[in-house]
């Protein structure tokens, strides 16, 4: 009987503990906000559709009493976001950015008028993250594609965010796929004292250090975080490293990728 309790104890801390891993490693954006009238007052019932312009992935939601809404789990990229209801204007508001584990507050005005008009706002002020006051630096695709990276690991460019410095291990082990150069970007914590995700899953290896280290090419950006933590983050005493590879688009692309390590060029 006392057997049977411990395990059924053990099976349940494990499934808790779970949970709570998986939960913090969301890599995915989320949009909300609010959506009013001319007048300012907030319009409940709205429908609102996020499009992700390189996939065409349409997700939807409504507004509720207090003219709220909130689109989780898109995946980084750029957005297009309409709002409809009976009675009003169609507002449509382009060149959303959403980036890896972000969450971007947007208002959107409807002005009366039939449906079947529209409202399109395109380029306007850059979207702020005002919902979290977790402190991060997103390394975008371009800075991925087009930096010079030694051994072609994107996690070397985790030095490019604030408050990270490379240890002593870094340039001894920084050869192809070495899971040790990259883990050496360090804050207040120390080497070895990162927490790393890809896509979503724990990443996290022997001493905190990356368990896989991928191609740059296979990386569409990723995110570095030092300080203020979320709360579903900040398992550790250094930095909350996440990246999100790659997803299919519209369009046909891929890359081809060759790496030579000569020897007797190495000092």
């Amino acid at each position: 009987m006392r057997r049977s309790l411990f395990l059924y104890l053990l099976v349940a801390a494990l499934v808790v503990t779970a949970n709570v891993n998986l939960a913090a490693q969301e890599t995915r954006a989320t949009l909300l906000g609010r959506v009013l009238d001319a007048t300012g007052g907030v319009i409940p019932g709205v429908t609102l559709t996020a499009t992700n312009v390189e996939t065409n992935v349409a997700t939807l939601s409504i507004t509720n009493d207090e003219g709220l809404f909130r689109i989780p789990f898109l995946l980084p990229g750029q957005y297009e976001v309409k709002a409809e209801l009976t009675g009003f204007k169609t507002a449509v508001r382009k060149g959303i950015t959403l980036n890896i584990s972000s969450e971007v507050s947007l208002d959107l005005v409807l002005e009366v008028g039939e449906m079947s008009q529209s409202v399109t706002v395109t380029a306007s002020e850059p979207v702020l993250n005002t919902s979290s006051a977790s402190v991060g630096q997103v390394i975008d695709n371009r800075r991925v594609m087009e930096l010079p990276i030694l051994g072609n690991s994107a996690m070397l460019m985790s030095g490019l965010a604030p408050g990270m410095q490379q240890g002593n291990e870094g340039y001894k082990y920084i050869g192809l796929h070495s899971t040790i150069g990259a883990s050496d970007y360090q804050t207040a914590g120390g080497v070895g004292g990162n927490e790393w995700s890809m896509d979503g899953t724990p990443n996290t290896g022997h001493a905190r250090r990356a368990a896989y280290v991928p191609y740059a090419d296979a990386i569409d950006e990723f995110r570095v975080e030092s300080t203020i933590f979320d709360a579903r983050v900040g398992h550790t005493t250094g930095a909350f490293i996440t990246m999100q590879s790659k997803a299919g688009t519209n369009q046909y692309h891929g890359t081809l990728t060759e790496s030579h390590w000569q020897q007797r060029w190495n000092a």
